[in-house]
C-alpha cells in the first residue's frame, strides 16, 4: 500500500473513532497489529508504512501508477468494437508519446519497453478498463 493510501486509511480510522462508529474486523485487526508493534518498540513510521524500507522508493509508487495509467489507456484505445480503436502497435507508440509529455506527470517509457511489459504477463492485472478506488495499482489521475 502506498504512503498516500496509508495516510488516507489512517484518516478514515481516526474519523470513525472520533465519531464513535464501529470498526470492522479488518480495521480492528490492522490497528491492534500496528499498536502492538509500536508498543514493543518498533518505529511507528515504519510500522505504519509512512517511510520506505530498504530497496523501496517513492519513485516506485509513481512508476507503478504511471504504468497502470498507460496500460489502462492502451486497453481503452484498443478495445474491440469501439469506433476509432487502434492497433496495439499504434497504442504502444501513442502511449509512449503520452508518457513523454510533461503535462501528464508520467514516467517516460519507450514503445518497445511498453510492448515488452504488456506481453510479459507480470502486469496482466493492469489490462483492464475499470478500477476500484482501493486498487493497489490505481492509475495516476484516478483519485488514488
Amino acid at each position: 500500500m502506498t504512503k498516500k493510501k496509508i495516510r488516507k486509511l489512517l484518516g478514515v480510522l481516526a474519523s470513525k473513532i472520533r465519531d464513535k462508529k464501529s470498526l470492522n474486523a479488518e480495521e480492528r485487526s490492522y490497528l491492534s497489529n500496528v499498536l502492538g508493534c509500536i508498543s514493543e518498540g518498533d518505529d511507528p513510521a515504519e510500522v505504519l508504512g509512512l517511510v520506505y524500507g530498504v530497496g523501496q522508493k517513492e519513485v516506485d509508487d509513481h512508476s507503478r501508477a504511471s504504468r497502470s495509467f498507460l496500460f489502462w489507456w492502451i486497453s481503452s484505445a484498443t478495445e474491440p468494437g469501439i469506433e476509432n480503436s487502434i492497433s496495439l502497435a499504434e497504442a504502444f507508440r501513442e502511449a509512449s508519446k503520452i508518457s513523454h509529455n510533461a503535462l501528464y506527470n508520467l514516467k517516460p517509457i519507450q514503445p518497445s519497453s511498453l510492448k515488452k511489459e504488456w506481453y510479459s504477463g507480470k502486469y496482466e492485472h493492469l489490462k483492464r478498463l475499470s478500477f476500484n478506488r482501493n486498487d493497489e495499482d490505481l492509475p495516476i489521475g484516478f483519485g488514488g
